[in-house]
């Protein structure tokens, strides 16, 4: 483990020639297929000044540069190969002040949720525990709650830029850099060390139920959530999980979950009243509401997205003048789920049928427009035997769907297959896209640090 010349750090460094070592730090990803790319050096800075020296060095070697906050990355966006991959995923710290906090780079949701929950504040993570906050926040971060994108909530970012400054970025001091670090993904020309989040009083009643619904019945469940969405009241997340039931062989079933964030336990019970009667077909089996926690709606969902499998996703956000013809693709795309396929899935997040404007928020990176749903297309697995079945089952679900498609979420998009395609810059509207590029080239002129993984010809 001995460092290249002219890399001094108080943290470790570890090579090729560090074997199990190395391998096991490359590999610390989520999910557990890690494709074949290999970094020069991995470094696991204790401290920002060892992150300073480390940009420091890169800069002065030609080497360049890719960040990990905890490596929970569809394509393993900071996995590449050459250059050196900086792991902040042991950075923990967490500091609440007031209503806001300071959350190093490696905090996931889970941790996080574990200190302010206990204080009565909360604040939109992400559906999956593990998920780290620098991840999530620099690609937007869509999560629970009804508080709005992620980034939003972004106050402040403390990073070294590309030279080797320790600096923050807010809305008031390096403005370029703040506006991508609210959903640039992995294409933000810094290293993220610390952020500052605003928080907010968790309501009241937190609740989650479930319906299960035959599949035949999907397209008629579809509808129906989007009228009862169209209608209100704005305490409902609902969202539709298309998947077989576990450890079984028959054909998928649609889980609708509702979460349910009001205020008293009585503006609960009419929610789910509401969604108990008038149901649009008989379920297979209900899940009655049940009083949760937010740690307890990330752990219901970790049931859904198991760690320890491979997975390959693909989350796209849809217009589609004719929702039963999308939903009619999707239905086919899940009856043609690989056998063994328990894990995976298609996620449909419906949009209200009457579609109203989104409550006026900060200039981010997040752009693309879309009326009907978000729809992810989820292959998952464990025998390395049955990569190229599952790969191909989710690439061809998801071809059926682009369709309808006017653009992809960068946090949980391939970007490493199909690279011709060059989905990055289909995750943002044209003008944002552009004015990404300007910066990444401004901000990072000698280009330190790795950019999309289809703009570098990543290998899978």
């Amino acid at each position: 483990m001995a460092s290249p010349s002219g890399l001094n750090l108080r943290g470790k460094v570890f090579t090729k020639q560090d074997g199990e070592e190395y391998e096991a730090h490359r590999c610390a990803t989520f999910p557990t297929n890690v494709p074949p790319r290999y970094p020069d050096f991995i470094v696991l800075p204790e401290d920002v000044a060892d992150v300073v020296e480390t940009v420091k060095y890169a800069a002065s070697t030609g080497n360049k540069m890719a960040v990990r906050g905890g490596g929970h990355s569809w394509t393993h966006a900071s996995v590449r190969e050459g250059g050196i991959l900086v792991s902040l995923s042991h950075w923990k710290h967490i500091e609440v002040v007031g209503s806001t906090a300071w959350v190093d780079a490696g905090v996931t949701n889970m941790d996080l949720l574990d200190v302010i929950e206990k204080q009565g504040l909360g604040f939109p993570c992400g559906h999956c525990s593990t998920v780290p906050m620098s991840g999530y926040l620099l690609n937007g971060g869509f999560g629970i709650g009804k508080w709005g994108p992620a980034c939003f909530s972004l106050l402040e970012v403390e990073c070294v830029n590309a030279a080797g400054e320790h600096i923050i970025a807010s809305e008031c001091e390096n403005q370029d850099l703040f506006w991508l670090a609210r959903g640039s993904g992995h294409g933000f020309p810094a290293i993220a060390v610390r952020f500052r989040i605003r928080l907010y009083p968790i309501p009241g009643a937190v609740s989650t139920a479930m319906h299960v619904f035959s599949l035949e019945d999907a397209n008629s469940v579809f509808s129906w959530v989007r009228k009862v969405l169209s209608s209100g009241p704005d305490i409902l997340e609902l969202n539709l999980t298309i998947r077989r039931p576990k450890q079984t062989d028959k054909e998928a079933a649609v889980f609708m979950t509702a979460n349910i964030y009001a205020n008293s336990d009585e503006e609960a019970d009419a929610a789910w009243l509401r969604l108990s009667t008038d149901l649009p077909a008989t379920p297979l089996e209900t899940v009655a509401c049940a009083r949760s926690s937010l740690r307890g709606l990330l752990t219901s969902i970790e049931h859904f997205y198991p760690t320890g499998n491979r997975y390959v996703g693909m989350m796209m956000f849809i217009t589609d003048p004719d929702p039963r013809d999308l939903m009619e693709r999707i239905t086919t795309a899940a009856r043609a789920m690989p056998p063994g396929a328990h894990d995976s899935c298609i996620l449909v997040v419906p949009m209200p049928e009457t579609p109203t404007p989104p409550p006026p928020g900060p200039d981010t990176p997040l752009s693309v427009a879309f009326e009907t749903a978000v729809v992810g297309v989820y292959g998952a697995w464990q025998d390395a035997a049955r990569d190229k079945e599952f790969d191909h089952w989710t690439m061809e679900s998801s071809a059926t769907l682009e369709t309808s498609a006017t653009g992809y979420y960068i946090g949980e998009v391939d970007l490493a297959r199909g690279q011709h395609l060059k989905r990055s810059s289909l995750c943002f509207a044209r003008p944002v896209w552009n004015r990404i590029r300007k910066l990444q080239q401004a901000l990072d002129p000698a280009g330190s640090f790795f950019s999309y993984l289809d703009w570098e010809g990543a290998r899978l």
